[in-house]
């Protein structure tokens, strides 16, 4: 049977042309018939929007990561439940951890010690989720260090959108945001970094805080989940996903001045999917930011793929990887010239038979300094 040649060139516009995105996804053969590759490339798969203004990037060393790629039905064996109950539930097809109580249900990463939270620095990301009923009725979610509940940071669904700061440790912290503004329905990001007693607070792309919180000098943390359904609703969701906390910086600058080439992690895929997710954005514009510094500088750029045992598979994802992530700095106006993508194989370190939340971890993306 003759393959056909496809070239699909997706146009979105998202709430403003700040969220133009134009992604092309070049030729590659595609067998007509019945038959079906297992581990085919999502090739109609919808790019996420590029956050232009979003600076928050993870620490580039992981202490903690929750994918929950676990049984189903189970209670999650990374985390110590601290009060209510917890488990691991199948949604939109892929597991998340379910707060399933309506009274307040507490958990806190499992590790050896209590004090596991860097005193220099740490960044923190999650997701959570408010459902259909999330406007109508209270859905709550906190986050607190060192065990103490007094002093938290309070997201919570209704009318309107409201997160805040509570306590007499934490500075005062409120914003509240019309469903005009944000629409709370769905899967929204939550990131944090702390840095020598100052921390910043994003929800999706919007900056919520940049507040000093040294008095509270964090050690561990608490996550709190609740919906309060006045309907006596069964179905309600309470859930997070994607739980990471990470540590450490790095220099653009001098790893490229030194070793002419910077590799990151901090750029995410999904598994089988060629586009990066929209909380990698701070990485690609903390990127943008070091090519416009230095207009005499040009990369190849070479992302890594899932391991799988089909070799044209691996090539095809990791050059479609690149080639998102150009797309995203010649958007933000980087000459396209001064960017190349190289497909390869995926690296030995990537292993066939580990789980999506091993392999996606191991993902990078290598930016190497043109001579």
């Amino acid at each position: 049977m003759k393959s056909l040649a496809i070239k699909i060139i997706i146009f979105i516009i998202i709430g403003s042309p700040q969220y133009l995105y134009c992604q092309v996804i070049d030729s590659y053969p595609v067998n007509q018939g019945t038959a079906t590759n297992k581990y085919s490339i999502d090739q109609f798969a919808i790019p996420e929007k590029l956050w232009r203004n979003y600076d928050f990037v993870p620490g580039n060393k992981v202490l903690f990561y929750d994918g929950s790629h676990e049984q189903a039905g189970n209670p999650p064996q990374k985390w110590e439940v601290k009060s209510g109950k917890v488990v691991v539930e199948t949604f939109e097809n892929q597991n998340v951890v379910s707060f399933k109580t309506s009274d307040s249900t507490i958990i806190t990463p499992l590790f050896f010690t209590k004090e596991y939270l860097p005193s220099d620095n740490f960044t923190i990301e999650f997701d959570i989720y408010f459902d259909r009923y999330a406007k109508q009725s209270i859905t709550e979610y906190c986050l607190f260090f060192n065990e103490d509940a007094a002093n938290k940071i309070m997201i919570r669904s209704f009318s309107p959108l409201n997160i805040e700061f509570t306590g007499s440790k934490l500075p005062v912290v409120r914003k509240n945001f019309d469903y005009n503004y944000v629409d709370v329905t769905g899967w929204h990001h939550i990131a944090m970094s702390y840095d020598l007693g100052k921390l910043k607070l994003y929800f999706n792309d919007i900056l919520i805080a940049n507040e000093n919180i040294s008095q509270l000098k964090p050690k561990n943390v608490q996550i709190f989940g609740k919906t309060y359904d006045f309907r006596e609703n069964n179905d309600r969701k309470t859930l997070i996903k994607d739980f990471k906390i990470a540590s450490g910086k790095t220099s653009l600058y001098s790893g490229i001045a030194i070793n002419g080439q910077f590799a990151t992690n901090a750029i995410r895929f999904d598994a089988n999917k060629p586009f990066f997710k929209s909380p990698s954005s701070g990485e690609i514009n903390r990127f943008y930011q070091l090519m416009n510094d230095n207009p005499n500088w040009s990369f190849d750029i070479l992302a890594t793929s899932d391991n799988t045992t089909d070799e044209k598979y691996n090539y095809a994802l990791s050059y479609k990887r690149g080639e998102s992530v150009k797309k995203a700095l010649t958007n933000l106006g980087i000459k396209d010239s001064r960017l190349s993508v190289k497909g390869n194989k995926a690296p030995s370190y990537i292993e066939m038979s580990s789980s999506s939340e091993n392999k996606m971890e191991k993902v990078t993306v290598e930016f190497i300094l043109r001579p």
